[in-house]
């Protein structure tokens, strides 16, 4: 299975650990957020990765290089214009040439979520795409009826709802982990348009009567990675982890 992992963003909740570095290449425990990322998708296989990258991109390519791509094929897609990650994967369309689904991951995200488990369960169905979820507390969330179908979107602090298609069911309540698995066929749905976000080709692929799923995956841990705070939260739990030294 092929991945990629957005890496363009520019990092502005990180503060001043993004002025002159990029969110990527940020430490936790030692290690650039992209290296954890990268091993992580290894352990499971994976070993053709797409990265996007905007933000110094010379010093993420650098990095990368310096580490002999990680015995793997690494392949960048350039974006000069910030594009959003629904932008992001399309520009990057090209690079997913076979008809197979493919992973995609923030690189600021840290779970023990299963690739496989999640790649087995999207097997079952194929839906243009299989959205890992949790229940936790947020400012938005994806909304989902009783089969763990996407249906729509919501944001608390603006009071807003979006809801593609009128549906009867009731709905629950998901916050996005920022990792999917894929079809290629979701092209073909995308905006005509360059820069959008994930979670609107999603809205927008709803609206056109596409299938897009969600699997709920509470019970492992996770990391949104996107704060100086969150780094340090992390940092701790991975300490707490490592198994005490026996001598």
């Amino acid at each position: 299975m092929q991945a990629m992992i957005f890496a363009a963003g520019l990092g502005t909740r990180l503060n001043t650990l993004t002025r002159e570095t990029p969110k990527a290449l940020v430490p936790l425990n030692g290690k650039a957020l992209l290296e954890h990322c990268i091993i992580r998708l290894k352990s499971f296989g994976i070993n053709d990765i797409m990265i996007n990258v905007h933000h110094f991109p010379d010093k993420i390519i650098s990095f990368v290089k310096s580490n002999n791509s990680f015995d793997i094929n690494i392949s960048f897609s350039v974006e000069d214009d910030l594009l959003d990650t629904g932008g992001g994967l399309k520009k990057a369309r090209d690079f997913f040439k076979n008809e197979e689904p493919f992973l995609v991951q923030n690189v600021d995200v840290l779970t023990s979520l299963d690739y496989g488990e999640m790649l087995k369960a999207y097997n079952k169905t194929c839906p243009l795409a299989l959205l890992a979820v949790r229940k936790r507390d947020t400012a938005r969330y994806l909304l989902f009826d009783e089969n763990m179908d996407l249906k729509g979107w919501e944001s608390v602090k603006e009071k807003k709802k979006i809801i593609p298609r009128s549906t009867a069911d009731r709905l629950s309540r998901f916050s996005f982990m920022g990792v999917q698995i894929i079809s290629p066929r979701i092209f073909d749905y995308f905006p005509e348009k360059d820069n959008f976000s994930i979670i609107e080709a999603y809205l927008h692929i709803l609206e056109k009567g596409g299938h897009i799923s969600g699997m709920d995956f509470s019970a492992d841990y996770w990391f949104d990675l996107g704060t100086p705070e969150r780094i340090k939260e992390a940092e701790k739990f991975i300490d707490s982890e490592k198994p005490e030294s026996t001598g």
